[in-house]
């Protein structure tokens, strides 16, 4: 099945469902048609019996019909009886006898009432069927014929089932074939967008499906996938140049600096300046290696209980000198599940980006469910509250950078939520578990 194309696949399926179905039918057909069929070829034997019992001098030889086939008539109180001139073609006398000693047995046990009755009879393995009809006064007429009458209907019947079957099944191969078509189009219609998406030029052209299958459903997924590629090309785009233009500002510094030295034009205290840059060149580059290395985390390594208010102390003694801020501490012993390394980086990223803004106050919070780290510095505005979290995404102070976006990446990996309140006076970025 699976060297088949889709149509294929499901026009012959269908066709095994229709022939296995129409397999039983006509089963279940072939043995009503006989009851059918018998109950028909009686019936036509009764109007003959009724319409055409002939008189006592007339002859028994009816003009020949599809069904007809003997006539017999006679007396049960005489035992004498008439018998069509054709018998000779079918019966003996003594089979003739012995059918018509049934109506006499008959006659025998009923009394003063006419009676008619439908038998068969079997000879050389051909069965015959008869009917007949006995008066009150002992005077009876039978009509009998043998099984191809029965033979003939059930052939035409299982005839017509087969053509009609036959009609159905193409009727039903055709119209399958017409829809596996459009299915199949369909999906090759998102098979090709997906082929696209990757190359720039294709990214931006979107994929429309109504309907309210599954196959629209799957659509519309590949559609926000590719909205999704494409809104992070824009981002990636947008931070090559926002990363380019970040490390070009200290290699520039230095190597002004430097050349100057070479030149004797600087004094040799221009040094602290390079390295001041080199250390600033240095931490951009740690923190474009930290959001790298975001993408290779993985949960199949067991967590830590890691021990937040050590983290958060260590993080407040490696800013007792870069920093005349106060940085206040009201911490709890709680442990939070993850990695210690990644912890101290957002706790480390989160009060790097409040010591720019403070003003004169860091304060972090610990508590069971949430760490709350606040600075007194101005409100953020509601336009660039999502903003601190996009990479090189420029704040209302033009300010970017990394840090903000690995402390967001981070926390949602260990199925953290990050929020940021203004408060009456500063802000709050708050971790919740």
């Amino acid at each position: 099945m699976r060297k088949l194309n889709l149509t294929q696949q499901i026009v012959l399926l269908i066709f095994l469902i229709l022939m296995l179905s129409s397999g039983v039918f006509s089963g279940l057909v072939l043995v009503q048609n006989r009851a059918f069929a018998e109950a028909e070829m009686y019936s036509r034997l009764e109007t003959l019996l009724t319409v055409s019992a002939p008189d006592d001098e007339s002859s028994l030889d009816l003009p020949t019909t599809e069904i007809y086939l003997i006539s017999i008539e006679g007396d049960v109180r005489t035992g004498v009886y008439r018998v069509s001139t054709n018998y000779v073609d079918y019966f003996t006398q003594e089979n003739c006898n012995e059918i018509v000693n049934v109506v006499f047995e008959k006659a025998k046990t009923i009394r003063d009432k006419a009676i008619s009755d439908q038998c068969e009879y079997s000879l050389n393995n051909t069965n015959f069927y008869y009917v007949y009809q006995l008066e009150k006064d002992g005077h009876f007429s039978l009509m009998l014929t043998d099984s191809t009458y029965i033979n003939k209907t059930i052939r035409n019947v299982t005839r017509q089932t087969f053509l009609i079957f036959l009609s159905i099944m193409c009727i039903a191969c055709f119209v399958m074939s017409l829809w596996s078509k459009g299915v199949v189009q369909r999906i090759r219609k998102i098979q090709r967008q997906i082929i696209n998406i990757p190359t720039q030029t294709n990214v931006e052209v979107s994929y429309d499906d109504d309907g309210a299958d599954e196959i629209a459903e799957l659509g519309r997924t590949v559609e926000e996938m590719r909205k999704e590629i494409n809104t992070n090309e824009i981002t990636k785009n947008e931070m090559l140049q926002n990363i380019s233009h970040d490390l070009k500002t200290p290699i520039a510094v230095i190597k002004s600096y430097s050349e100057s030295l070479l030149d004797g034009i600087s004094d040799i205290s221009d040094a602290e300046i390079i390295l001041n840059q080199a250390n600033l060149l240095r931490n951009k580059v740690n923190k474009l290696l930290q959001y790298n290395r975001l993408e290779y985390l993985s949960k199949d390594t067991d967590y830590e209980m890691v021990n937040m208010k050590e983290v958060i102390e260590e993080v407040a003694r490696s800013y007792k000198y870069q920093t005349e801020l106060n940085i206040i501490l009201d911490l709890e012993e709680i442990y939070f599940k993850g990695y210690r390394d990644n912890y101290y980086t957002v706790i480390d990223n989160i009060v790097d980006n409040a010591k720019r803004y403070a003003k004169t106050t860091i304060k972090i919070i610990l508590r069971e469910t949430e760490i709350i780290i606040y600075n007194d510095g101005e409100h953020i505005e509601e336009q660039f509250k999502n903003a601190v979290f996009k990479p090189y995404e420029k704040g209302s102070k033009g300010q970017f950078g990394l840090g903000m976006s690995i402390v967001k990446k981070t926390l949602e990996f260990f199925d953290l939520k990050l929020e940021v309140r203004n408060e009456n006076v500063g802000v709050s970025f708050i971790i919740k578990k």
